[in-house]
């Protein structure tokens, strides 16, 4: 009887299908390709699942002993196997699917698979699987191949390093651009020329007249009345004459307290 190590000493990493104590058979999974072949094949129902079964068993297991003996196996053996064979060779639902993609994504966080990546873009004939066998001093000098083709190129602007996470990196300070142009203007002497000038420009400029404001006080209006006139008959909106005197003059009757108290405090 082969034990795991046993298994993984004659057979590498792979998977194992445990039957019994006796009967633990090591098997490899079908690429995604088969994999979706003999799927649509065991949906459709043409061909007897039990043929499909054996090929996909002679397929992948990987002892020949168990191979040669397939018709004379436990019942059920090679079904169990099949179906693991199966379950690690392609998605089984969509659950499964994104557990799996979630844990490639964990995975993939590795600086080194990040650095793999970074090779292909600048050496575009390599396969990921040929980074992978390389050596360690191998994959370095690539690495830095790597780094010099792609910063000549402007697509990355400094040298690869890795950071380690325990150590506090030290942080740049951070400079904000108005910040820093208020102080510089702050900083910044004012030419005597320049308030000479804008003195200048200022005494210089005539000043309309305020139509409200003259000599730091209020205008006072006369004959407004006149005035209004004139923009009546300008605009055509003239009032009878014996209507306006009325007016007028009931105007002068009520208002004629408040007028005297007006002329008092102006005095």
């Amino acid at each position: 009887m082969l034990t795991i190590s046993g298994l993984r000493d004659k057979y590498g990493d792979t998977y194992i299908t445990a039957i019994s104590d006796d009967i633990i058979i090591p098997f490899r999974p079908l690429s995604l390709f088969d994999f979706y072949q003999y799927e649509d094949k065991l949906r459709e129902g043409i061909i007897s699942q039990a043929v499909l079964e054996d090929e996909i068993f002679i397929k992948c297991v990987l002892s020949k002993e168990y191979i040669q003996n397939i018709n004379t196996l436990p019942a059920g053996t090679v079904t169990t196997t099949v179906q693991n064979i199966m379950e690690v060779s392609g998605p089984t639902g969509i659950g499964q699917f994104n557990s799996i993609l979630e844990e490639k994504r964990n995975l993939i966080a590795n600086p080194i698979h990040q650095l793999v990546i970074l090779i292909l873009r600048a050496f575009p004939a390599y396969k990921p699987e040929d980074i992978y066998t390389m050596s360690y001093d191998m994959f370095m000098l690539r690495l830095a191949q790597a780094e010099d083709v792609l910063m000549k190129a402007q697509i990355i602007r400094e040298p690869i390093e890795l950071l380690d996470p325990t150590i506090q990196q030290k942080k740049k300070p951070k400079v904000i651009l108005d910040e820093l142009k208020h102080l510089w203007e702050k900083q910044q002497p004012v030419e005597p020329s320049e308030q000479s000038i804008n003195r200048q420009s200022m005494v210089g400029t005539p000043q309309k007249e305020s139509p409200i404001f003259a000599d730091g006080g209020i205008k006072t209006q006369k004959n407004l009345f006149k005035e209004k006139k004139k923009v009546e008959d300008a605009v055509g909106s003239e009032d009878e004459d014996g209507l306006r005197d009325i007016m007028v003059k009931q105007a002068l009757e009520h208002y004629a307290p408040v007028i005297k108290k007006l002329e008092q405090s102006k005095k």
